[in-house]
């Protein structure tokens, strides 16, 4: 039994029921004590690794399975410890690439930064994984958007992979911006779920050479998109926001890309800056985002903090998800 304020609780009961029936939880002073709590009460789930492949430059790909079937929605993440680095604390947080909701398949993508993913990356069919998940607030379309662009960068192509095979009924038109051909990745699973597709790398090896943000801009001054959906390094965001400000009446969110201490909201590490009623507030991107509405995010203030940030590191390695 665990203990919630003032009342007891076996490890049997919802988080949900919990907050639901303890007026302390409501109090939005005491939110990090509810934090608090689900780190206390969260149960560690078994994954097995199904198949582990290699798809780019240091880039990988876990198939896992979760033995039955979640819920999720795209762009939510996973917290994994990480198998036989007992040095290594903290669990590592990556986004969800793709999922079958129903068997309990999913894949999680990931680019080899340092001693967690390089472990991960050794993981062979049979392993065993423990994890939380799924993590934080994903994308949301309204029944409107039929034509919905996906703009991402690096490692952020993660979680767009999962939203164009999750959302139905949905048009999307994949825009993807890579350093160089040797780190591009899952071309034909976008290409199959997108209406039109556009790759850009930095140095021309693959696809347009250029910034992915000027092909994207370039195709939006045609017209014909309800709503945006991004992914990517923290320059990429800032240059869509500047964009996205000449269309004030199209839809877009974003999935921030911050360093990740717990995962659930109560150490702060991952506070980021946005905007709100003319205010700003730092909210935490693993509880309240990572997805956020793109207008809202202050990137001006972001700059000015000590950390940086990685496609890998927030859903990545050195604590943080991709």
């Amino acid at each position: 039994m665990r203990w919630a304020a003032d009342r007891w609780y076996t490890v049997g009961d919802s988080f949900d029921k919990v907050t639901a029936d303890n007026r302390y939880f409501t109090n939005a002073k005491l939110a990090p004590y509810s934090a608090l709590y689900r780190i206390l009460y969260m149960v560690e789930q078994t994954l097995k690794v199904l198949k582990n492949t290699k798809l780019a430059r240091g880039t990988y790909q876990l198939t896992l399975g979760a033995g039955g079937a979640f819920a999720l929605t795209a762009g939510q993440f996973i917290n994994i410890r990480i198998p036989g680095r007992a040095e290594l604390l903290l669990k590592r947080p990556f986004c969800i690439a793709s999922a079958v909701r129903e068997t309990g398949v999913f894949t999680v993508c990931f680019v080899v930064t340092g001693k967690g993913t390089e472990q991960l990356s050794m993981c062979a069919p049979g392993d065993l994984l423990q994890a939380d998940f799924p993590l934080g607030n994903g994308f949301t379309l309204m029944p409107s958007h039929k034509n919905v662009a996906l703009v991402g960068g690096g490692a952020g192509i993660y979680p767009l992979l999962a939203a164009c095979t999750m959302f139905r009924g949905v048009s999307f038109h994949t825009f993807l911006g890579f350093r160089s051909a040797e780190y591009v990745c899952l071309t034909q699973e976008f290409e199959s779920s997108s209406q039109t597709f556009t790759l850009c790398t930095d140095d021309g090896s693959a696809g347009t050479k250029g910034f992915v943000t000027y092909e994207f801009e370039k195709r939006l001054k045609s017209g014909g998109f309800d709503a945006v959906l991004a992914c990517g390094p923290q320059p990429m965001l800032a240059a869509l926001q500047q964009i996205m400000r000449g269309y004030p009446h199209i839809y877009a969110q974003a999935s921030v890309e911050e360093r990740m201490g717990c995962g659930v909201g109560a150490c702060l590490v991952c506070a980021c800056a946005v905007q709100r009623g003319g205010k700003q507030h730092n909210l935490r991107a693993c509880k309240d985002g990572p997805v956020f509405m793109l207008e809202e995010l202050d990137f001006s203030a972001q700059n000015s903090r000590a950390h940086g940030s990685a496609s890998n590191q927030t859903k990545g390695d050195t604590s943080c998800p991709t």
